[in-house]
């Protein structure tokens, strides 16, 4: 298998496939991003580390913000997140 995919679909490439995928990295998208953006990060996710969310957040080129959540892992802030993020779109600007 010559590029990256999804273990599911190449069980026989597990390696490869996870090889591939370590080579994607989204500091090197976010430094080129500048659409409004609401990042989270909770800070026992053992899934995502929240020095890669910060790493991408301390790159990110446009107007962003962060939600942190001490005591959350991947599940981050539930219902308080999703009330974050809908202040978050509510001061948007509106398109003219």
């Amino acid at each position: 298998m010559a590029t990256g995919g999804s273990p599911s679909v190449h069980r026989g490439e597990v390696d490869q496939v996870f090889s591939t995928l370590s080579c994607v990295d989204v500091v090197n998208h976010a430094k080129r991003a500048t659409a409004p953006a609401l990042f989270s990060v909770g800070l026992v996710d053992d899934i995502t580390p929240a020095s890669t969310v910060c790493a991408a957040f301390n790159h990110f080129d446009g107007p962003e913000r962060i939600e942190v959540y001490p005591f959350n892992g991947p599940d981050g802030g539930g219902t308080q997140h999703f009330l974050a993020k809908l202040d978050f779109l509510a001061d948007l600007p509106v398109p003219a």
